[in-house]
């Protein structure tokens, strides 16, 4: 698809990502919103996963999972955001811990825009 592909390089060009954060959770935007099938949901987390940044699901070491999901997903890969000279996360509430945990793992970002709630949670081991 050229718009898709187009889309896709300007993403690498980028010099700046904010990203969000989701946890593994019914009350997910992603399965709150039926973008996935709740039906997933068990699948995904008996495969480790404990969040999701750009739709690419993570273990708590910040690897993306094996799973079914992960081979449908259209997103800019990790790899390209990876090399985003700053990228920043915008997640906040208790829930997604483990899942900001994961995703600042995954991207080696340096920037985190979240709340107390969160804040503590990272900070507390």
């Amino acid at each position: 698809e050229p718009g898709l592909h187009d889309l896709l390089e300007r993403a690498r060009r980028a010099d700046l990502a904010i990203v969000s954060v989701g946890d593994v959770s019914a009350a997910s935007t992603l399965f709150r919103e039926g973008l996935l099938p709740r039906s997933e949901l068990a699948s995904l987390i008996g495969a480790g996963a404990v969040g999701e940044v750009l739709c690419q699901f993570l273990d708590a070491n910040g690897r993306v999972v094996d799973h079914p999901v992960s081979r449908r997903v259209v997103a800019i890969p990790l790899e390209d955001l990876r090399r985003v000279p700053r990228i920043a996360i915008a997640a906040g509430g208790r829930r997604k811990v483990a899942a900001i945990r994961a995703v600042l793992k995954a991207t080696g970002a340096r920037v985190l825009i979240t709340d107390q709630d969160a804040a503590e949670g990272l900070l507390t081991r």
